[in-house]
């Protein structure tokens, strides 16, 4: 396997300085006049999505060349590296580009975020929830339009706070329950996308335990034998999924969507609620708004965010209202 991994990774890195090199002759044009100076960095996720990232990353490349912009691309093997070189290029005042799906996102956020830098996304992962909610075109033109042209604006990021004081951004849903499972069970990644999220789940759930989670916010204390608790800053994870519909990462609040533990046939006649976002009102599903909320729970249950895995319980989890600052057509 790590061979295997290996390989493709030096494939995909061919195709991206192949791409590179094509583009290399557009740097030597005389950039338009009024052209601003700002460099791009982009930081991909090789083994992120169906493999379009060099196809997106040559597209910026040419596209900035036209405008004399600068792009380089640089490889971090790890996310631990990704979010490093993202908060390196981001004290040096450069746009920082996540190319990938929503953990390749994560992990560049949690190095430009805490410097005040600037997050630019090319959506080439397979949910890419976080680029939809913010306003980046999924085509590899209109990502690259965003990112040369588009706004800067603020928007909302959440964070999971360990009992040791240890930080973990995230920028869509982070949960505890059967979709955690779900998310380490597809986390290898599967061409049938949100079909193999909603598959896996219903795969797993016969077999599942509900999770007994006792949820300390603004409203109070609340528990519950949960099949799913979810802290959204955004609306869907996982490909579309809308748990927590009503959720913007531009309110700076957190939605708190909680569907209980009632049985195999109740969970049936609840799903297709669950598909279009229109859950929050039925029976068994508990939905709270707040700034933060400490989850408590089994030690062996552990958080999950952006589809990576994150803290055991007991964990806080809280909303940085205008923490990240992103670019997109959004406004436009």
């Amino acid at each position: 396997m790590r061979g295997t991994a290996h390989f493709l990774g030096l494939v995909w890195r061919h195709q991206a300085e192949v791409s590179m090199r094509v583009s290399r002759r557009n740097h030597l044009r005389k950039p338009p006049r009024g052209q601003g100076q700002k460099v791009i960095v982009v930081l991909p996720n090789t083994k992120a999505g169906p493999g379009h990232g060099p196809r997106f990353i040559s597209t910026l490349i040419d596209a900035g060349a036209r405008r004399g912009i600068p792009v380089s691309v640089r490889h971090p093997q790890t996310a631990a590296e990704t979010t490093a070189m993202a908060q390196a290029e981001a004290a040096k005042g450069h746009c920082v580009v996540a190319c990938g799906g929503d953990g390749t996102v994560q992990a560049v956020v949690s190095g430009v975020a805490p410097e005040g830098g600037v997050l630019g996304i090319l959506p080439a992962g397979r949910g890419n929830d976080f680029a939809r909610a913010v306003g980046i075109p999924r085509t590899a033109a209109g990502a690259a339009q965003a990112i040369l042209q588009g706004e800067e604006r603020k928007v909302d990021v959440g964070s999971l706070e360990a009992a040791d004081g240890a930080v973990q951004l995230f920028c869509t849903v982070a949960t505890c329950g059967i979709d955690g499972e779900v998310a380490e069970a597809t986390r290898g990644g599967s061409r049938l996308g949100r079909l193999s999220y909603l598959l896996t789940g219903l795969r797993l759930f016969p077999r599942f335990v509900p999770v007994h989670l006792q949820l300390r916010g603004e409203w109070g204390t609340f528990e519950v034998d949960a099949l799913l608790a979810a802290f959204g800053n955004i609306a869907t994870y996982g490909g579309g999924f809308p748990i927590t519909p009503t959720a913007r990462c531009v309110d700076g609040m957190l939605t708190v969507t909680v569907v209980a533990a009632r049985g195999w046939p109740r969970t049936l006649a609840l799903l297709p609620r669950l598909l279009c976002g229109t859950h929050e009102s039925r029976p068994g599903v508990h939905t709270f708004r707040c700034h933060r909320v400490e989850v408590v729970g089994p030690a062996t249950r552990a958080m999950w965010a952006d589809g990576e895995p994150g803290f055991p319980v007991p964990v806080t989890v809280a909303i940085r209202p205008g923490a990240l600052r992103v670019r997109s057509l959004v406004g436009r």
